[in-house]
C-alpha cells in the first residue's frame, strides 16, 4: 500500500505542471500546449473577458452566471444563478458544470462553468430576466454582446436531434421599472408592458458563437428580458418525436455604444519577431488614450484595463501587411 501511494504521489508530481498549465492571455505564448495561442485559444481566452471589455462596467449583474446562491440540480432553476430570474411563467433553466450541464449539449460553455437557456416555441416562450445595475439612458446606444448556441431536445434533457429549424431574430426587451419576476405571460412579453429594444438575426448552431444587438432606448431602461421574438418563424415548433428548439446564452455584455475610430501607427516590436500594433483612441475622454496591441501570431491585446466596446484588433503578418482578427482588412473597425 506505501509503494502504491509512494507511486501515485510521484506520478500526480510528475503530471502536475501540465494539469495546472493554463493559457495566459496576453503572452504570445502557448501556455497550455493545446496548440492554440492567447486569444486564438477561445476556450481559456474569451475574448471579451480576457480584455474585460464590459467587465465591471456590464450594466448586467453577473453576466456570465458565475455566482450563484444554489447550484442547479435540474431544470427551471435560473433563479439560482445571483441576479437573475425566470423572466415570465415558461420556466427558464440555469446550468452550472459542478453539477448540472448535461453532456448531450454544446461542450464546453464558452465562459467558466456557468450559463442559462431556454425553449423558444409558441405557447412556451422561455426567457431570461434582471434589473440591471444602472439604469440604461434614453437617446444613448447601447450594445448587449454574448455567446449563444442552440440545439433541439426533449422537454427533460435526455437526448436531442439535428437542429431542424433556421434562422430567428434574438431579441432584447426593456422596462423603465424594475419589476418582481416572473411576469405573468408565456408569450412575448410586449403584452404586458414591456418594449422590444433591439434584435439580431441568429442561424441556430449546436456551436458556439458571439452575436451582438446595437439599440437606442427611447425611455431609461431599469430592467431587460432576453430571448425570444414576438412573433416566431413557421418552423419553431415541436417536431414529431418531442423535440424543440432550445437556445443558451453566456457572458452577456451591456454597456454603452461608443463607436471606435482611431488611426493605427505601426512599428517593428523589437523584443519579437512580430510586429507592435499601437491604436490611438481619438475620443475627447481622458481616461482614454493609447493603447498597445502586440501581434506574436495571437493578435493579443496586452491592456486589461481597455474600457471600450469597439476595438481595432490588427494582426500584421511577417511581411507587415495587415489584416483584422476576423481577416478583414486593417483599419476596419467592428466590435470586439
Amino acid at each position: 500500500m506505501l509503494i502504491l501511494r509512494s507511486s501515485l504521489f510521484v506520478l500526480l508530481a510528475l503530471s502536475a505542471p501540465a494539469l495546472l498549465a493554463q493559457e495566459a492571455c496576453f503572452n504570445g505564448i502557448d501556455d497550455d500546449g493545446d496548440g492554440l495561442i492567447d486569444l486564438n485559444d477561445s476556450t481559456d481566452c474569451n475574448c471579451l473577458n480576457s480584455l474585460n471589455i464590459g467587465g465591471d462596467e456590464s450594466l448586467i449583474p453577473n453576466p456570465s452566471f458565475e455566482d450563484f446562491d444554489c447550484l442547479p440540480s435540474s431544470w427551471s432553476e435560473l433563479s439560482c444563478a445571483s441576479g437573475w430570474e425566470q423572466a415570465t411563467q415558461p420556466t427558464s433553466d440555469y446550468f452550472n458544470t459542478a453539477s448540472f450541464y448535461p453532456a448531450i449539449f454544446p461542450q464546453p460553455p464558452p465562459d467558466g462553468a456557468g450559463l442559462a437557456g431556454g425553449y423558444m416555441f409558441p405557447g412556451w416562450q422561455e426567457y431570461l430576466g434582471a434589473c440591471l445595475t444602472g439604469p440604461m439612458l434614453a437617446g444613448q446606444q447601447y450594445s448587449i454582446t454574448f455567446n449563444i448556441a442552440a440545439t433541439a431536445t426533449d422537454g427533460v434533457f435526455s437526448a436531442v436531434v439535428p437542429i431542424y429549424f433556421g434562422p430567428v431574430e434574438v431579441t432584447i426587451f426593456g422596462l423603465a421599472n424594475c419589476v418582481p419576476f416572473p411576469v405573468n405571460t408565456v408569450d412575448c412579453p410586449v403584452g404586458v408592458g414591456w418594449t422590444e429594444l433591439g434584435s439580431v438575426s441568429y442561424t441556430p448552431s449546436n456551436t458556439w458563437s458571439t452575436i451582438n444587438i446595437t439599440f437606442t432606448p427611447t425611455f431609461d431602461v431599469a430592467a431587460i428580458i432576453l430571448g425570444s421574438p414576438c412573433d416566431l418563424p413557421p418552423d419553431y415548433v415541436t417536431d414529431p418525436q418531442g423535440f424543440n428548439p432550445y437556445f443558451f446564452f453566456d457572458g452577456l455584455q451591456l454597456g454603452e455604444d461608443v463607436p471606435y475610430h482611431a488611426p493605427i501607427d505601426q512599428h517593428r516590436d523589437p523584443a519579437t519577431t512580430g510586429r507592435e500594433v499601437r491604436v490611438v483612441d481619438t475620443h475627447p475622454v481622458a481616461d482614454r488614450g493609447v493603447h498597445a496591441a502586440r501581434d506574436r501570431g495571437a493578435g493579443a491585446l496586452e491592456d486589461g484595463s481597455l474600457r471600450r466596446r469597439w476595438w481595432r484588433i490588427v494582426h500584421l503578418d511577417r511581411a507587415g501587411r495587415g489584416q483584422g482578427a476576423d481577416g478583414t482588412p486593417a483599419g476596419v473597425d467592428r466590435p470586439h
